[in-house]
């Protein structure tokens, strides 16, 4: 049964600032980049940076983006002493960038074994080639508070066919590190997403458990419209974990909705899916996004509808089974 939320209330107290602005370049993604709390209470962010043309519209398309092919392209990493309000100077490639040409170990246990119960021990995990079925995950660690990192170690597969990652760890109370990562099947065209688990000594990681069914039933958008693999509507992806007071563990994941004709809150009732989060987006975006999957307008008027599916999992020993436990059903007005 799904969980119903309250309306969310709009946020009475607010400031804006600008972190970082270069009119010649794209900044974006600065959670999946990651985003860590370090002992002292400071926060660290990274965002990527990438020399973008904006007079040429193709030069800045969100798969040529997505692919790095900016002339500059670089890791930036802010730092916060009072909890967001102010940020210091960027620095730059401090988290190096992964290449699929760069010569990987296998593990980390030339500079472990790691404590990531310790406030300080960080840990980074990325991807090449995300979305995509030749994806390969990665993973690093850095001992003191996010100014220096390990090399990058190569995530084995386990059997499975491919890895995306999104900077998305969980530290159990017992010290084991999880992965939350992403399987893109052989076809490009179905996504699984699923943990990976730290060996004792936090210098290894393998597959712990998938956290949904093989195969999502509203995956596949109608027709024979046409994308990239990783911006072609995917849902069921982005997964990230959330420890709870009771030791359980909520995954949340990121899932565009599948649309449908008619009043919208009636088709969804009509599926079993649970009504679903509404975002106000114009007309002409959907039309330029050209996504027909994600929303027209005849399907959600001027919304674009999500839904964030929440799974629960028990954090008792090395297995458990995920309950979906249903979407976030909010509503933004």
């Amino acid at each position: 049964m799904a969980i119903q939320y309250r309306r969310p209330q709009p946020a009475s107290q607010l400031e804006h600032d600008v972190v970082y602005r270069d009119e010649a370049q794209f900044c974006a993604w600065p959670y999946t980049m990651g985003f860590w709390e370090v002992g002292s209470s400071e926060l660290v962010a990274n965002f990527m940076s990438l020399d973008a043309d904006y007079s040429d519209p193709s030069g800045i398309s969100h798969d040529r983006l997505g692919e790095r092919f900016g002339a500059g392209s670089r890791m930036v990493t802010v730092r916060s002493t009072d909890r967001g309000r102010t940020w210091g100077k960027p620095e730059f490639d401090v988290y190096p960038r992964v290449s699929p040409d760069d010569d990987f170990p296998a593990d980390l246990s030339a500079w472990g074994p790691f404590d990531f119960t310790r406030p300080d021990v960080l840990i980074g995990n990325v991807s090449t080639q995300f979305g995509k079925p030749e994806s390969r995950a990665y993973v690093r660690v850095s001992q003191d508070a996010g100014r220096s990192w390990t090399p990058s170690a190569r995530l084995p597969l386990d059997g499975l066919h491919s890895l995306s990652a999104i900077n998305s760890a969980l530290v159990r109370p017992d010290g084991r590190a999880l992965l939350f990562l992403t399987l893109v099947s052989e076809d490009g065209w179905n996504r699984r997403p699923l943990v990976y688990a730290s060996t004792d000594d936090g210098t290894d990681f393998h597959f712990l458990s998938f956290i949904t069914p093989e195969h999502d039933p509203f995956a596949a958008a109608d027709g024979d419209w046409k994308s990239t693999y990783r911006f072609g509507g995917h849902r069921w992806f982005y997964p990230r974990g959330v420890l709870l007071p009771d030791g359980r563990i909520v995954c949340t994941l990121r899932e565009p909705a599948r649309p449908h004709r008619g009043d919208v809150d009636r088709g969804v009732r009509e599926r079993r899916r649970g009504p679903h989060l509404v975002l106000p987006v114009p007309r002409q975006r959907l039309r330029r996004a050209r996504q027909p999957h994600r929303a027209v307008g005849r399907t959600a008027g001027r919304g674009l509808r999500l839904s964030h599916q929440a799974l629960r999992h028990p954090c008792r020993g090395q297995r458990g089974r995920w309950t979906h436990v249903g979407p976030r059903t909010d509503r933004a007005r």
